[in-house]
This record gives C-alpha cells, sequence and structure tokens, in this order.
C-alpha cells in the first residue's frame, strides 16, 4: 500500500457548512471515482475508484475520505509487486461491510502477454491492506470480473464474461460463499458464433423476490462492410440457482439497443425496463462527435415476468425539452416508494454527466444535468457521472470523473476524480427545480475569477476571497502547463503567498476555497 501525495495541496480545515441538505462539488487527484459509500451516523462519504498506475497503462485501486462539504481527508491506493495494475469500472463492483471493501475486478498482466485475471479483491480499510485476492482464472475461459452483489445467504454473486470461442464471449455467473469459494458457475451462450465478433456484454444483475435474477446484456454481434453490427439489449430471466427461464430483447433484429437496465414496479409483478439508442459517430468530421443527423433516444417499456413487453415511449414523451444526444446509464437507485433514479452521461460532442427521476408507474419525472466549467476552452472535455447512493438528508452523492485536455482553466489538461453533492431535486444550487417539479434542468459547474494584487509583484500576491472562505487546495502553473514543485507560503489569515521563490514569468493560480474553484493569472517580475 502507497499514500497518494499531491504537489501543491493545502489541507486547512474548513469548517463544516451547515445545510439541511449539504450541497457541494469537489475534483480529486486520480482518474475516477466510481462509487461514493455513505454510512449512518458517519459524518463524511468513503469513495472507491481509480488512479493511474506510476509504470504501467493500468489503473490501481484508489480510495477517499472525503469531509461533509466535500473537502479531502485522507487518501490512499492499493498496489503490489507482483501485478501490473487492476480494472475496476462499474459503480457496482463494490461492496463495503463495515471496515471490510469487496471489489469484483480484474489484475492485468502486461509482462505476461496482457493476461487479464478475474478477481475478487477483498480490502481492509482500518489497516490500509489487501486481507484475500481470490483469482477465479480456473473457472474455464472467464476474461473479466465488472459486476458483483452481495446476497442475503453469506456468500456472492459475481458477473463476468468468458470466452466462448475467438473474437467471441457471453456473460457468466460465479456464486460463492461468504470467503469467495466457488459454490458453482452459469454460463449463457448466443448464438451463432461469429468469425467476425459475437460479444455479449453483462450490464447489471437485478435479485428479485422470489431468489431469482434479471440479467441485462447488451449483445453486440457480427459486422457489416460500413462497420455497424447489430446491437441489442436483451434480458435474461434466471431462477435462484442461474438457470435461465427466458430470454427477451428490446426490438427486432435491425434495430441497435444499448446499456440496457431493468427495474421492478413497485406492487407488482412487472419491470421497467429501459435502453438508449446507440453513439454514433460523426467519423467525416471527429470520431469524438456524434452524428448530428442522427436522433438519439432513451426508451423506457414496461416487461412482465414471461417476457412480454409493453407500452415502449421515448423519454421525450414524458420530459418536454429532454436532451437529444446519446444516453449512457451507469447505475440506478430505487427507493421505499418505488421512485426510480439514474445517473449516466449524456453524449453529444461534450459529455455531461445526469440525473433523472421515474415515478412508480414508470413516467419520467425531471432531469438534471451537470457540466463543469464550461468557460474551459479546451478542445476535449467531459463530466462523467458514475455511481449514485442516496444520502441520510434525502439528497444523492455521486461520484465520476472530470476530464480536459490543455485549456484556461487547466493549462497541463486534466483528469480527476468528482463528487457532485445534490438535494432531493437534484440541485447544486438551493431552488434550481422548485418543488421537484417535471421539467429539465441544465446545471453548470463553473470557476470564479480571483482578482489577484499587486499585479505584477515580485514579494507577495493578495487573493481576495469571500468572507468566512478558507483555502482548501491551492495549484500553481507556469506559462507552458506545467503544475510546479516549489511551495509557497499561504496566509490563511490575509489571504496572501509568497512568490519570491518563482522565476520572472506569467503563472496561473487554481484555488479551491469553501468548496469552489477560484481562478486567475499574474506576472512574476
Amino acid at each position: 500500500m502507497k499514500k497518494a501525495f499531491c504537489i501543491f495541496v493545502f489541507i486547512l480545515g474548513l469548517g463544516i457548512i451547515s445545510h439541511c441538505q449539504e450541497r457541494f462539488y469537489n475534483l480529486y487527484d486520480g482518474w475516477c471515482i466510481n462509487k461514493v459509500f455513505v454510512e449512518d451516523g458517519v459524518e463524511g462519504y468513503f469513495t472507491c475508484g481509480c488512479i493511474g498506475h506510476p509504470e504501467t497503462p493500468a489503473a490501481l485501486p484508489q480510495f477517499n475520505i472525503i469531509e461533509p462539504d466535500g473537502l479531502l481527508s485522507d487518501s490512499f491506493y492499493y498496489t503490489n509487486d507482483t501485478t501490473d495494475g487492476f480494472t475496476s469500472l462499474r459503480s457496482r463492483s463494490y461492496y463495503k461491510c463495515e471496515d471490510t471493501l469487496y471489489i469484483s475486478m480484474s489484475e492485468v498482466f502486461y509482462s505476461k502477454s496482457y493476461i487479464i485475471d478475474p478477481i475478487l479483491f477483498k480490502y481492509n480499510i482500518a489497516s490500509y491492506e489487501a486481507d484475500t485476492i481470490i483469482n477465479y482464472n480456473y473457472c474455464s475461459g472467464v476474461q473479466g470480473m465488472n459486476y458483483l452483489i452481495d446476497t442475503t445467504l453469506g456468500g456472492f454473486v459475481l458477473v463476468s464474461d468468458y470466452e466462448y470461442a475467438t473474437y467471441n464471449s457471453f456473460p457468466m455467473i460465479i456464486f460463492t460463499d461468504e470467503t469467495g469459494d466457488t459454490l458453482s458457475t452459469q454460463k449463457y451462450e448466443f448464438l451463432p458464433v461469429d468469425p467476425l465478433r459475437h460479444r455479449v456484454y453483462p450490464y447489471q444483475l437485478l435479485p428479485l423476490p422470489d431468489g431469482g435474477y434479471l440479467l441485462s446484456c447488451q449483445d453486440e454481434f457480427g459486422s457489416t462492410p460500413s462497420g455497424a453490427k447489430t446491437i441489442g439489449a436483451c434480458f435474461l430471466r434466471l431462477d435462484s440457482e442461474g438457470n435461465e427461464l427466458w430470454r427477451q430483447y428490446t426490438a427486432t433484429e435491425d434495430t441497435l439497443c444499448y446499456h440496457p437496465f431493468a427495474f421492478l414496479l413497485e406492487g407488482t409483478d412487472e419491470y421497467l425496463i429501459s435502453w438508449s439508442d446507440p453513439y454514433l459517430a460523426d467519423f467525416e468530421n471527429s470520431p469524438y462527435n456524434p452524428d448530428p443527423n442522427v436522433n438519439r433516444s432513451l426508451w423506457l417499456a414496461n416487461m412482465d415476468d414471461s417476457g412480454n413487453i409493453s407500452n415502449k415511449r421515448k423519454v421525450e414523451s414524458d420530459i418536454e425539452g429532454f436532451p437529444n444526444g446519446h444516453i449512457l446509464l451507469n447505475d440506478y437507485y430505487q427507493d421505499e416508494e418505488g421512485n426510480m433514479y439514474l445517473v449516466g452521461e449524456l453524449i453529444y460532442y461534450e459529455q455531461m454527466g445526469f440525473l433523472f427521476k421515474i415515478n412508480p408507474s414508470g413516467e419520467a419525472l425531471w432531469y438534471q444535468q451537470y457540466e463543469c466549467f464550461p468557460e474551459n476552452d479546451a478542445d476535449l472535455v467531459y463530466t462523467k457521472l458514475y455511481g449514485l447512493t442516496p444520502t441520510p438528508d434525502g439528497g444523492f452523492v455521486m461520484g465520476g470523473e472530470y476530464f480536459s485536455n490543455a485549456g484556461n482553466l487547466f493549462p497541463a489538461g486534466t483528469q480527476q476524480g468528482l463528487v457532485i453533492k445534490v438535494d432531493s431535486c437534484g440541485c447544486l444550487e438551493e431552488g434550481c427545480n422548485v418543488d421537484c417539479g417535471m421539467g429539465v434542468n441544465i446545471q453548470t459547474i463553473s470557476s470564479e475569477q480571483l482578482d489577484i494584487y499587486p499585479n505584477p509583484a515580485s514579494e507577495i500576491i493578495n487573493l481576495p476571497l469571500p468572507v468566512s472562505s478558507e483555502i482548501d487546495i491551492l495549484r500553481i502553473y507556469d506559462i507552458t502547463g506545467k503544475l510546479l514543485t516549489t511551495e509557497t507560503e499561504i496566509d490563511t489569515d490575509s489571504g496572501t503567498i509568497n512568490i519570491e521563490c518563482l522565476k520572472p514569468g506569467i503563472y496561473t493560480i487554481n484555488l479551491w476555497a469553501s468548496g469552489k474553484l477560484f481562478t486567475g493569472k499574474f506576472i512574476k517580475e
């Protein structure tokens, strides 16, 4: 285990801001935050994500402890001498029980011809040590572990995929006891096996009241001369032992359907299912941009427990002004009243995170979209949201990622973990959605300009901040975008910084204070 430390980071102990429902956002060093945990009676949050390995292209599991107002309290990551890195990209790859964290993920061995082994990783948070790493590569061709759920039986149900034949992979489930030892496995075949490619990706495993499951999959088969594939959203109904009872697709074979999710409708034996139209790139101009001539939608439908689908509709029909773009669903939460909340990202030239609510009848109510720092004039920017967790105050906390190449705010570019805490209406600012009413709301997270003086300066600069603001993190970049390694002194009472050690030139300051990003430039004489 190694601790992660940041250059020009000064944690100065902000006071806790008292609100009925806390709201904040913050960026954290690392690649992303996949999941945020909240515990009753414990103030603050525990986050799970990943950070880049210092010597390989792979990732390492990273954990943060943050205060109720979003300030970083501690950060640590895990690595060892035998593994080149790990992968874990799903919010539902994590299960936390007191001081023990279970993660379903994969070990990566670049030194062994890029071998990826599925594992169950048991981590002791209190001691910062890995208790157990269980490798499931003996399960006949299993490739990667991407989903984990806890069961009431004292064990785990792990969802993975396995290599059926060359360029073909299908889903499988591994049932384990409480120690992680394998009890049984189930594999699910999809025909035909295509010499070009047939891959079925498991997306979600929904536990059902009768002890069975509903497995949601994305079925990608073959290719055409234009490069398009047949892609279907498929649901498999399983019994308690994982035996398949039936399977159902959401559309005909010539329709592209992505990212299926399912919810159990309150008080019924029916499901609300959702899926999205595919991301179709505008390759003539840029592979990162969607084709503006293609309409993309998020779909909802009802499905009974025999697989019959009815009331198929677009979300646009429920919410006026629902944005056009590729919808990627990443996580969900269903409350005790049967309301459903979905979190994910909208891809349309830039990527923006969203949270929206569906009532127990399956009607979409409101949609909140979040875009970080639109004033940053970088060529490639995105705000992604991966995980959703309800909070005791009735709101939600979401984990994700902010990425930008070189721009105004981040001269060297950046990729950082993101946490956004909102109220019960999905608002970062109080009153953005009065009475949680129906509709679409676009929320931007913007920086505030620092009025640095004197400017130019030779010895001391002053950073005037709003009354009661306290500095959390400060970073200084030179004109080339390099993050400097020279420490500066921060006077938290007067807001002054000693810059005598800097060479003459133009510098950029990024400063986090009281949950906001302040930025400015100054000239050192």
